[in-house]
């Protein structure tokens, strides 16, 4: 059985947080392994929070919970 992994991305708008969890989740697609992700956005457009969570092979959940990632 493969490992699962949870992944937080954070970061500010702008600085591709939200791409680089799609080119996770298109890596893990093309390797066959299960993978879901979620992205809450802040004020994005002005430099607020950014986070892209990315389930990878785990169990099916909302987002990550804090301290597991």
């Amino acid at each position: 059985m493969r490992p699962s992994f949870d992944i937080l991305i954070v970061g500010i708008g702008g600085q591709g947080t939200v791409l680089a969890s799609n080119v996770i989740g298109e890596a893990c697609i093309i390797e066959n392994r299960s993978v879901r992700s979620a992205e809450t956005h802040g004020m994005a457009q002005r430099g607020g929070s950014v986070e892209s969570h990315v389930r990878i092979d785990g169990r099916y959940g909302s987002l990550i919970v804090p301290g597991t990632a």
